[in-house]
């Protein structure tokens, strides 16, 4: 276990800090992102927490972002910078970060997200704490301080009760949590910043390629759950998130990208008997969002129901024919 000794100034006790290797996957951050690229950053370089190492991983950026990094902040010896060449999607870029850092802690960010200086320290001391916690997310806000997320759920009931909640009476149902103090212990964490520990994620064989981006984390704590890990989120600890601000440039990718992870999620990891009750509520969720988005002539709406139909097409391939 690598840790740093530090010595507090004002009692002279030495204190022990684990080392974090903090991984940020970025793709045209510089183009997409603008000034949010370099606050990201920011905020991990100035955190109040003493050892750390940063991976920035470019997934292939056409835009100038490495070099932009280099110049920005190539200085600090705390920062490494590994180009990939080129997009293999945030599951992958997340696997390269992992193999090439040190720390028994890792905290993966995506490079649209603002720390507080005390983001890391907090997250770090749940984590020593509970050695039971395997995955650990923090409160996600948007920049107005909307609160974005405090932990999910898998529950596809829930989904389409929210699905109808919303769009009947603009509001999202809460999704349902265990309160243990200052933590939500919760189904999965929205992958924005998450802490995992290196232990529990090699054992899983770190995160499913297959996803090449999103649902990646839902299933990475599905899997972490069966192997009796507890997953929260520090609901103290707040993180700014500039939510879908490189994706929403590519909206109809990500549309179809996000139906077709939800199925494979729920293919790669139900037994039988769950996995026909949540198909039954996917295609009832589909039939609600045909209904309510024709009936109110949301062109949108429609394309997402779309995107649902393409995603079935999609899975068939991971059908299995009965012997």
């Amino acid at each position: 276990m690598l840790e740093g000794k530090i010595l507090n100034k004002k009692s002279g006790i030495e204190s022990y800090y684990l080392l974090v290797s903090i991984i940020v996957i970025n793709f045209n951050g510089k183009k997409y992102l603008g000034n949010v690229l370099d606050d990201c950053i920011s905020s991990i370089l100035n955190n109040e927490y003493f050892n750390f190492e940063v991976l920035f991983i470019d997934n292939g950026s056409s835009d100038g972002s490495v070099e932009h990094i280099k110049h920005s902040f190539g200085h600090d010896d705390r920062i490494r910078i590994i180009s990939l060449g080129k997009n293999h999607g945030t599951a992958k870029a997340k696997n390269e970060g992992i193999k090439a850092s040190k720390g028994d802690i890792i905290l993966l960010l995506n490079n649209d997200v603002i720390l507080k200086k005390e983001t890391l320290t907090e997250m770090v001391k749940v984590m020593k704490i509970n050695p039971d916690i395997g995955i650990l997310g923090c409160k996600l806000i948007s920049p107005s301080g909307e609160t974005q997320s405090e932990g999910e759920s898998f529950s596809c009931f829930t989904s389409l009760l929210n699905i109808m909640y919303f769009s009947l009476w603009k509001r999202k149902n809460e999704t349902k949590t265990n309160k243990l103090g200052n933590l939500n212990m919760v189904e999965w964490v929205i992958g924005a910043a998450i802490m995992v520990r290196r232990n529990m994620i090699t054992k899983l064989s770190l995160y499913d390629e297959d996803y090449f981006m999103y649902c990646e984390e839902e299933d990475l704590a599905y899997r972490a759950q069966k192997a009796g890990y507890k997953v929260a989120c520090l609901t103290t600890c707040e993180v700014i998130h500039y939510e879908d601000a490189t994706a929403r440039h590519f909206s109809a990718w990500q549309r179809d990208l996000r139906a077709r992870n939800d199925l494979l999620f729920i293919f790669k990891n139900y037994s039988q008997s769950k996995l026909a009750r949540a198909l039954l509520l996917c295609i009832l969720k589909i039939f609600y969002l045909w209904v309510y988005n024709f009936v109110t002539f949301d062109k949108f709406g429609l394309r997402e129901v779309s995107s649902n139909f393409k995603a079935f097409r999609y899975i068939k391939q991971y059908v299995k024919p009965p012997n």
